[in-house]
């Protein structure tokens, strides 16, 4: 049996994803890069926006952790619906790949006087604007959150303009 020759470019972003768990203390063996590498090989980072948001939502979860990991690093922008509808777990995903700042973060957060369910909240809502706005959650500046305010909140296509966004 064959195998199919590899591509640079999905090997340059499987190194990265490898780099990155490894400087997270994440296991980046075999059974962790070889999802990577299919993933990327078969829907890839611009085959992820052809995807209904059905198909994006019923990818398993090995592929859905990569497409999680290419959001919080900047090398994916999905749709707001898939934020909303996909509950990828962005939080979870950025606190380990952006450790520093997200230490800073719950200081902070802590230091004002927050719960630690409410930090996380935060949290969670700060990587989901990131991502959104294509940038690192220690990148955020004034307009991009105020532009992301003036937005609104993101809301599934075809729902009723009264149904209210769940948010996670």
């Amino acid at each position: 049996m064959s195998r199919s020759p590899r591509r640079p470019e999905v090997e340059e972003v499987v190194a990265a994803y490898r780099d990155d768990l490894q400087a997270a203390g994440m296991f980046a063996g075999h059974p962790v890069t070889s999802p990577a590498r299919s993933f990327l090989t078969r829907v890839g980072v611009d085959g992820w926006g052809k995807l209904t948001l059905a198909e994006q939502c019923a990818m398993p979860p090995k592929y859905r952790q990569v497409a999680g990991w290419l959001m919080v690093t900047g090398r994916l922008r999905p749709a707001p619906d898939y934020l909303v509808t996909g509950r990828p777990y962005l939080g979870e995903i950025a606190a380990r790949h952006h450790r520093a700042f997200h230490e800073r973060f719950r200081a902070t957060s802590a230091g004002l006087g927050f719960a630690p369910r409410v930090a996380r909240l935060q949290w969670s809502a700060v990587t989901k604007v990131a991502v959104l706005a294509g940038v690192a959650p220690d990148q955020l500046a004034g307009q991009v959150v105020d532009d992301g305010q003036a937005a609104g909140p993101p809301r599934l296509a075809g729902a009723a303009p009264s149904a209210p966004a769940r948010r996670t």
